[in-house]
């Protein structure tokens, strides 16, 4: 069910300034737990993303910024940047200020065209600088929620958790409230020309790989798996 933390106008309002959304991985895209691989995704919620990317193309005829962030390193999470054509692939890094600080910088953006998909504790920090946040819940995390209340550190949320699609749930909510679904959906549908345009634009866009090395961060051609 999605939640949110103010009227839908004003969220649609705040939408329609987002030139750039960034995720977390672990929690957002799958239920949290690691293996040695790293940890998955769904079709669904990678299906919501592309549609999601599309609205904004539909919405400005640019592909916005699309980017991951992550504390961890993760070989599913690079497979996926890469297959999606995300803009980059933050990994290994902590503290996740110095990632929002280099999308900002990169790609030449403020703070409120930025919309965070995030879901616990390491990612408040990033949450309370952007225009635009949203929650993934997780049933264990009932105290956590009434912080993020608290602090009003959150516009929309779904309690679905990652592992039940709460990221595609978001998106079609927001995407909804724009009242851009049906057309997203039959553009998908259809195969227009202006999405095989929005396709074209997207696949030519080549991931970065970041993480912090001993002069900061850099760009890591091939991530090194270990």
């Amino acid at each position: 069910m999605i939640y949110l933390s103010q009227s839908a106008e004003e969220l649609s309002s705040k939408l329609s300034k987002i030139k750039c959304i960034l995720l977390d991985w672990d929690g957002v895209f799958n239920n949290g737990f690691k293996f040695r691989e790293g940890s998955g995704f769904s079709e669904t919620d990678s299906m919501g993303l592309n549609l999601f990317r599309y609205f904004f193309y539909r919405q400005n005829g640019q592909v916005p910024v699309c980017a991951l962030i992550s504390g961890e390193k993760n070989d599913v999470s690079f497979y996926f940047a890469e297959r999606e054509h995300l803009h980059a692939c933050y990994f290994k890094i902590k503290d996740k200020k110095i990632a929002l600080e280099d999308v900002l910088e990169r790609y030449k953006l403020r703070e409120y065209e930025v919309l965070y998909f995030f879901d616990d504790v390491l990612d408040l920090p990033v949450a309370r600088r952007v225009g635009l946040r949203a929650y993934v819940h997780h049933p264990s995390r009932e105290k956590f929620l009434n912080y993020l209340k608290d602090e009003k550190l959150f516009d929309i949320y779904s309690d679905l958790g990652g592992v039940n699609h709460a990221l595609r749930e978001i998106i079609e909510h927001l995407i909804y409230l724009s009242g851009e679904w049906y057309n997203v959906l039959k553009d998908r549908e259809n195969y227009t020309p202006y999405y095989k345009e929005y396709i074209a634009f997207r696949n030519n866009i080549c991931v970065n790989f970041l993480t912090l090395m001993d002069k900061g961060l850099e760009i890591i051609t091939t991530p090194i798996t270990n």
